[in-house]
């Protein structure tokens, strides 16, 4: 009868620390992505481009735009954002 206590016990043990650890890691995610948060809000750049996004105009551009089916390989598209980026 002493065993099966000791057994109960020991599985209590590991799922609370189990749960410790999960919890640990859900406050970490959370703290990275305030951190990740925090820096958007302070980039200049994505500042810029949300107010873009949100501005009546182009948001009635971007709703209307469709996929013309055409493939971008890698390369295309890195030359492309580095492009853009040194601007």
């Amino acid at each position: 009868m002493g065993l099966g206590r000791a057994v109960g016990t020991e599985a209590a043990q590991g799922a609370s620390m189990h749960g410790a650890a999960e919890t640990a890691r859900i406050r970490q995610d959370v703290a990275a992505a305030r951190d990740v948060a925090r820096s958007a809000l302070t980039n200049e750049r994505f500042r810029l481009m949300l107010d873009q996004i949100v501005s009546p105009a182009l948001s009635d551009v971007l709703i209307q735009m469709k996929n013309d089916s055409s493939q971008t390989d890698l390369r295309t598209a890195q030359q492309s954002y580095s492009e853009t980026s040194s601007d």
